[in-house]
This record gives C-alpha cells, sequence and structure tokens, in this order.
C-alpha cells in the first residue's frame, strides 16, 4: 500500500486486505475518521509512521503474526481502546501511541527491547501491563509522560483454570464461550494466552455456565 494511499478519506469504515500484503507506505490512513478496524496481514512486520494518525472512529487492530515494529505517531491520536501487543513485537518508537484518549488497556510483552519517547502520552485513561518486572534499560524514561497507570511484572497465563474456554478476536480480545468447572467458584481472569497472543477478556457469549451444576460464585476481574 502506497504513502498516503488513503490519506484523509473520510468514508472507509472497515477495511479487508489479502494476506499476500507485505507492507505499507508512511500515513496511509491518516485521518481516515470513519476507520473502525482494520486487521493487518500475516506477513506485514510494521505499522509505518503516522499510519493511522487521527483515526479517532478506529476501536480495534488485529496485529499480524509477524508484527515487530510500531513506528513514530503510528497511532497518535486514534480511537483505540484496547492493545495487546504480540510476543512478535520489539518496538515501539516516539509518539506511537500518543494521546489516544480512549486507551483503557494496554499489554506490552517481554519481548519489546526498545519504548521510545512519548510512546504513551497523555493516554491518562490507560492502565499499561507490562510483563517486564521493572523498567527495561533500554527504555526511554519518557516513554509513559503523563500518561496512564503502570503495571509490572504481569504475567498471562496459557490456561489461567483449565475451566474456561475462550474465543479470540482479530481486535485483541476474547469471550468466554464455555466453563467446564464442577467446583463452586470460577475466576473469569482479565487476560489470557492463546498461541503466544495475549487477549483481553471482556465479554462472555451464549450460556457458558448453563451446565454448572455446583457453581454458585463467578469471580470476574476488578479491570474487566
Amino acid at each position: 500500500v502506497n504513502k498516503e494511499a488513503f490519506r484523509e478519506n473520510r468514508r472507509i469504515k472497515t477495511v479487508k486486505l489479502p494476506n499476500t500484503l507485505r507492507g505499507f507506505g508512511e500515513r496511509a490512513f491518516e485521518n481516515c475518521t470513519a476507520l473502525e478496524s482494520i486487521v493487518i496481514p500475516d506477513l506485514v512486520d510494521r505499522i509505518s509512521e503516522s499510519m493511522f494518525y487521527g483515526c479517532s472512529s478506529l476501536k480495534s487492530v488485529g496485529f499480524s503474526p509477524s508484527m515487530e515494529y510500531i513506528m513514530n505517531g503510528a497511532f497518535e491520536k486514534s480511537g483505540l481502546e484496547f492493545v495487546a501487543l504480540p510476543k512478535t513485537v520489539t518496538s515501539i518508537y516516539d509518539f506511537a501511541f500518543a494521546e489516544c484518549e480512549n486507551l483503557k488497556l494496554v499489554y506490552i510483552p517481554e519481548t519489546v527491547v526498545k519504548n521510545e519517547y512519548y510512546a504513551f502520552v497523555d493516554c491518562t485513561n490507560a492502565t499499561i501491563y507490562c510483563a517486564a518486572a521493572k523498567q527495561p534499560e533500554t527504555w526511554k524514561e519518557l516513554w509513559n509522560e503523563d500518561g496512564g497507570k503502570v503495571v509490572w511484572g504481569h504475567s498471562v497465563p496459557a490456561d489461567p483454570t483449565l475451566e474456561l474456554k475462550f474465543a479470540t478476536k482479530s481486535d485483541g480480545t476474547a469471550a468466554v464461550t464455555e466453563c467446564l468447572s464442577e467446583s463452586s467458584s470460577v475466576e473469569v481472569p482479565m487476560m489470557v494466552m492463546v498461541d503466544s497472543s495475549a487477549y483481553f477478556v471482556t465479554s462472555i457469549t451464549g450460556q457458558p455456565f448453563f451446565n454448572c451444576r455446583n457453581l454458585s460464585s463467578i469471580n470476574v476481574d476488578s479491570e474487566n
């Protein structure tokens, strides 16, 4: 996709891209204010500079399994609500998620060795969960200047309870679909790891607890 290919197009709401696509030019979707969601094809390894700058309606992005780099201003001033970066990501550059006022939850895996200046500046409503036990020495001190709360050492178990089944979505979220518990209580986690990618558990679909005859309490993580 060429540089500025769809820039300032205010009619596009969704985009479906071929899996043969390998990359995007800078500012490809800048200020596409009606764009709501997009799934990045498997071969794409970076979100280019200012690619989704100003996409105020953009609530979800499905990252490719090859994703490594989130470039300067990639999602600056976008409408993202949840960001669960895959374990392939190594670098987050300047202003990548700056001023994302709707951003609620972020997960940064231990693979991220570079987190540059003001990457999450002014994301005041976000809680950022980092797999690292403390701020890595390779991260810039001002990566979260005037930003949200940071939680260090947050691990995401592959299957936190062995009692719940989840359906994952391309936007980085997951839904509880089935309960196999025979106990009296079940905990619904905030996050779950599936195929090396983290997902925020944001919903319960269908009737997953219908056959849990011994169940008397369901504990939902306070961030859900």
